[in-house]
């Protein structure tokens, strides 16, 4: 596989591994071009950003997943005893999930000859400030509805992904495999956050 075709490829990935994860989660989702359009959409402080990035000498990527804090308060796994809809545990879900996104994607490369170490996923205060100091990057942004039951009621909310891919050496190659869906780890039960 030429060099050329490594950021494209990535992307492919990063598609598939998105729609991945949220099968994973029980989601019923839909690509949108564009959530400011949607009556979900929430914004301010009713939104979580978190950020986390995998690199190698070679490559670099890095991802913001902005969530609704209601969707998070949904999709998280229960822990018994446990309110789920404090805020604390609302960001450490969105933690949790940008770590899932990404180790998705990471996990996908190796299948494809390139290797990359993982950070550890923050809690992003200024998200649309750190995206624009992302200099020489490719970005890539989906955004994703989700349909799910808030308090017994069924409401569609929007998630943003937005990847960042840069090149560094320019002679990377990937190894030519195809993908398939994976369910590396069950994702059905988690007791810890």
């Amino acid at each position: 596989m030429e060099a050329v075709q490594v950021i494209p490829r990535i992307i492919g990935l990063f598609d598939s591994t998105c729609i991945s994860q949220f099968e994973s989660m029980g989601c019923e989702i839909s690509n949108v071009e564009d959530a400011s359009d949607l009556s979900g959409h929430v914004s301010g402080s009713d939104l979580v950003t978190s950020y986390i990035e995998a690199a190698s000498e070679n490559l670099s990527v890095k991802l913001f997943l902005t969530s609704p804090r209601a969707l998070l308060s949904e999709t998280m796994p229960g822990v018994e005893d446990l309110s789920m809809s404090t805020e604390q545990f609302q960001e450490d879900w969105n933690l949790e999930l940008a770590n899932r996104f990404l180790g998705r994607l990471k996990n996908k490369l190796v299948d494809h000859g390139c290797s990359l170490q993982m950070g550890i996923p923050l809690k992003c205060l200024d998200a649309e400030a750190r995206k624009e100091m992302q200099f020489g990057a490719e970005k890539v942004e989906r955004f994703f509805q989700v349909d799910h039951r808030f308090k017994g009621v069924l409401k569609s909310d929007v998630i943003d992904c937005c990847l960042f891919i840069q090149l560094i050496n320019s002679e990377l190659e990937l190894e030519d495999h195809e993908d398939e869906d994976e369910a590396w780890f069950d994702e059905s039960e988690l007791e810890h956050l």
